[in-house]
């Protein structure tokens, strides 16, 4: 191990986190990594996996985004410089390893459409240039997605299918969540690669994500205008009586959603699946029909997914009434749309654990043990857990105000203002830096500004849905300080990182604690859950109080970024010192101090600084 460091010493911790996965991958285990920010998990990971597997085993680097794989290939990179060398493979979405000019113009699902009719037909030069290249899999080539990308295309050859190909011969491949965890992606790439979920040792970056991805990945939308936009498919593509059978069934269907619209009043709204499949066409009737319309669509240039499809898709799902799922409709920015949604990620997610070597899920962010085990059907006997601690209380301050809660039933004008008003006091008294402000929802961050002085409002960037990191950056470096007003559940909260050397956020205020809402999906998982453990009071902690908690150590984490940074932290919820909360929170090494009033807040914040 120390001869493949490429560092000039372990950090704290860190040899250990190394030993720790190698005797995971050795004794066939899963491993729930936590550690705090700076504790250089990846190399270690990347260390210990290597050192474990046999010739057989393949490790496989799962990260979230795409710019999460940079991490473990700049680590590869450094090993490598040290005199290893380790064949490395990214698996990137076939549309970004695209070399064709038209892809970056298309939408994923349009490219897909697209480079499937060029397939068919014999029309790419790059696909068919690999069957022309007898040695392909010898060139030399640098993993990093650009340079990979680059120098495939200039040989006439299809990247993606290169990448595909190099996967067997590779050690270690880098791809998303959903080259595993996605049945249908898994299914396709084990067919093409060979690839044995036995063989495979897993490194699941930011693995607090987990859970709630792989529902998403096996959700359900169609949106009400997508039904409209089926039947003129229909009335292009479909003749005879067939065209009129099937544009009866798709009105009704319509007509259908239209009623749902208006039983929901807005609200989600639980539909009867029999009740749903009485109105759809016939699953062979609707095969019949999509095969005619995405055949014509394609010879008549239009490479934007059948919306027929779409309606097929949900057909098969309801028709299938699986456990774990939940069909409703809601109203959402995009329109009004139903919804076949899964609320229990264990079903998928055992498929898998069941049957890889071994697997290391990491996270700064790490939920409780049972918790990961309930929710990812972990084998019991199989889980270790790792936490590595560090002594935070001289980097972060966190106080909590006792005296306030954004309990629904407490939310008012009055406590609407009350937080406004301490928020633009710590702002006032603030120096130069970036203070983050964190509420439990936009419509609670807008309530919020509303009360906001004008005087601070001018020093105020307030997320919406839409808001990119660059606009961010953007306010922040026009002024010497700044208050970010952002959503928990929102998009900043996962990958904010503003920094010139040292991180810019040197203080965060959580201004209610974001416990989810106990929509129809949140009721359906608690339902499950207590089905599950006979036990009321767990299943409540796991779907509300867990996820809670865990974004405000995400909204922690958006400020200490090194072990060189400090921030000041106020919770503005009294249940953040409720046992459950409380204690999660100080197994990832907080120590929470609780106040009464804004001017201990203001003590504690000079005090600190």
């Amino acid at each position: 191990m120390d001869r493949l460091l490429p560092y000039a010493k372990w950090r704290k911790g860190q040899r250990e986190i190394a030993e720790t996965i190698y005797n995971t991958v050795r004794n066939r285990k899963i491993l729930l990594l936590g550690y705090p920010t700076g504790a250089g998990k990846t190399i270690a990971a990347l260390i210990g996996t290597y050192m474990a597997k046999s010739e057989k085993h393949k490790i496989f680097f799962l990260a979230r985004t795409k710019n999460q794989v940079q991490a473990p290939l700049r680590e590869i990179s450094r090993i490598e410089e040290r005199g290893t060398r380790i064949s490395t493979v990214i698996l990137q979405n076939k549309r970004d390893m695209c070399p064709l000019a038209i892809a970056k113009r298309l939408s994923y699902d349009e490219f897909l459409r697209y480079c499937d009719s060029l397939l068919k037909l014999g029309l790419c030069d790059y696909y068919l240039n690999l069957k022309k290249s007898e040695s392909v899999l010898e060139i030399d080539y640098e993993p990093e997605p650009s340079k990979f990308v680059e120098k495939f295309s200039k040989l006439g050859l299809c990247p993606y299918e290169i990448a595909k190909m190099l996967v067997p011969k590779s050690e270690i491949v880098i791809g998303s969540y959903l080259y595993i965890f996605s049945k249908e992606i898994r299914y396709r790439l084990q067919s093409s690669t060979g690839l044995k979920l036995e063989d495979l040792v897993l490194i699941i970056d930011e693995a607090h994500n987990l859970p709630e991805v792989i529902a998403d990945m096996q959700s359900i939308k169609l949106y009400k205008h997508q039904v409209k936009l089926a039947q003129r498919e229909a009335r292009k593509f479909l003749s005879g009586e067939f065209a009129e059978e099937i544009l009866t069934s798709l009105s009704n269907m319509y007509s259908y959603i239209l009623t749902l619209e208006k039983r929901s009043g807005g609200e989600d709204y639980l539909i009867d699946a029999s009740e749903l499949l009485s109105v759809m066409p016939g699953l062979s009737q609707l095969k019949k029909a999509v095969s005619i319309v995405e055949r014509n669509m394609v010879e008549s240039g239009i490479l934007a997914p059948s919306n027929m499809a779409r309606i097929l898709e949900l057909l098969k799902a309801v028709q299938s009434t699986a456990h774990g799922f939940i069909l409703y409709s809601t109203s959402t920015p995009e329109g009004f749309v139903v919804k076949y949604q899964c609320v229990d990620p264990s079903i998928a997610a055992r498929e898998v654990f069941s049957r890889v070597h071994a697997a290391v899920l990491m996270s700064g962010t790490l939920q409780p043990k049972d918790y990961i085990i309930s929710m990812l059907a972990l084998e019991r006997g199989r889980v270790v857990e790792h936490r590595v601690h560090a002594d935070f209380s001289k980097q972060v301050k966190l106080v909590v105000h006792s005296g306030i809660s954004s309990r629904y039933v407490e939310r008012s004008e009055e406590n609407f203002r009350k937080i406004a008003k301490i928020i633009a006091i710590l702002f006032e008294k603030f120096d130069n830096g970036v203070m983050l402000a964190v509420f439990p929802s936009y419509d609670f961050m807008k309530k919020v500004n509303a009360f906001l002085p004008s005087k601070t409002r001018l020093h105020t960037f307030i997320e919406r849905e839409d808001t990119t990191l660059s606009q961010v950056e953007e306010f922040v470096r026009q002024r010497s300080k700044s208050l970010v007003f952002a959503a928990a559940w929102g998009k900043l909260i996962e990958g904010i990182e503003l920094r010139n050397r040292l991180s810019l956020i040197k203080s965060v205020i959580v201004a209610g604690l974001p416990v989810p809402e106990p929509n129809l999906v949140n009721v359906k998982r608690e339902e499950l859950l207590t089905a599950r453990f006979l036990d009321e009071e767990k299943a409540w902690r796991f779907t509300y109080i867990i996820p809670a908690v865990i974004r405000v150590l995400q909204a922690i984490g958006r400020a200490v970024r090194t072990e060189r940074d400090k921030a000041f932290i106020a919770v503005l919820d009294r249940r953040l010192l409720e046992n459950d909360a409380k204690s999660l929170v100080e197994i990832h090494g907080y120590r929470i101090k609780p106040v009464d009033s804004l001017r201990q807040i203001l003590d504690e914040m000079a005090s600190f600084w």
